[in-house]
């Protein structure tokens, strides 16, 4: 049987989204970031910096004979290791599939997330173990998870004061409101932004107001180390090996 260890760490990357985007609706405008693009951050927990992450998004590629964006995230703390590469539909951001490559606190695994939004459900194999051993989760509507998200509304969210979203992990509900459009001290620099906030209080993200909405702040993202994500670089093509 796959742990319960990959449940807990799949809960806390995963959303099901109900209300804020069609699983149909279709990208109707340029997209808001180019090939290359690269997002890093500071992990930071109790405001001390333990780490580093990066979000970097690859473009268009092909996954199962299915066009797919690809993003790519990774994260590296004090006993913390997190790889995953994520494609999602073109045109919903919805997730097709992910492959995770995590070491926490010495417990590697290799995890296979695969998305059957037509069936409304999720299978996780663990690869590390027996990969004849799925985890099976169905849900009422499509599943999302949290770049998704933050890609989705990056394209075409609705950022106006009182907007909601309504989630829902695998076990437990989760709501967001677009609550606060000021401006928010990062990293010693000044951004105006735009803050959706979760219930419950965990899961909360920041934007920057302007036409990129760059996340400026990720809470919920790390459940595993329970460590805030903050903005600390951006390039419109990838820095990363500048950034060593």
């Amino acid at each position: 049987m796959i742990l319960r260890y990959v449940l807990l760490i799949f809960s806390c990357v995963s959303i099901f989204s109900a209300g804020y985007a069609s699983a149909q609706t279709a990208v109707s405008q340029p997209l808001p970031f180019t090939v290359g693009e690269t997002i890093i951050f500071d992990i930071k927990k109790l405001k001390i910096t333990i780490g580093e992450a990066a979000l970097e998004y690859k473009g268009l590629t092909e996954i199962n004979g299915k066009q797919a964006q690809h993003i790519v995230f990774r994260a590296k703390a004090t006993g913390f290791y997190d790889e995953e590469n994520l494609y999602f539909d073109p045109q919903t951001f919805y997730p097709l599939k992910n492959f995770r490559d995590l070491n926490i606190f010495g417990n590697k695994q290799k995890i296979e997330e695969t998305y059957f939004q037509d069936q409304r459900k999720v299978e996780i194999i663990d690869l590390s173990k027996d990969a004849t051993d799925k985890l099976e989760i169905k849900k009422n509507g499509p599943i999302d998870n949290v770049y998704g998200i933050i890609y989705r509304f990056r394209m075409n969210g609705n950022a106006e004061l009182g907007a909601k979203i309504n989630s829902e992990l695998p076990t437990k509900e989760v709501k967001f409101i677009i609550s606060k459009i000021n401006n928010i001290k990062i990293n010693k620099q000044r951004y105006k932004a735009v803050f959706m906030s979760g219930d419950p209080k965990n899961f909360g993200f920041w934007f920057s107001d302007d036409k990129k909405r760059i996340p400026l702040k990720i809470n919920g993202a790390l459940g595993a180390i329970s460590a805030v994500m903050e903005f600390k670089k951006y390039c419109e093509s990838s820095c990363l090996e500048n950034n060593k």
